[in-house]
């Protein structure tokens, strides 16, 4: 627990991009928000993938996303 809470606050990294998100967005927001941090496109599948994965985020559509609510709230 340690760790997420570490993981969760570092302002560093793919989990600072899903911060510059909205509640609900969609891949090519997530490309957006990419590219704006110097990123190339081709890697959003990968890191919306392992969001999902972690538990970040539920896929809604094909497109669509929603944050997950934290509990540090």
């Amino acid at each position: 627990m340690v760790f997420l809470a570490w993981f969760l606050g570092s302002r560093r990294g793919p989990r600072n991009l899903l911060a510059q998100l909205p509640e609900t967005f969609t891949r090519q927001d997530a490309i957006n928000v990419r590219q704006q941090a110097g990123k190339n496109a081709e890697g959003t599948g990968n890191m919306l993938s392992q969001w999902v994965h972690r538990g970040y985020i539920l896929q809604m559509t094909d497109d669509s996303y929603k944050k997950v609510e934290s509990e540090k709230k």
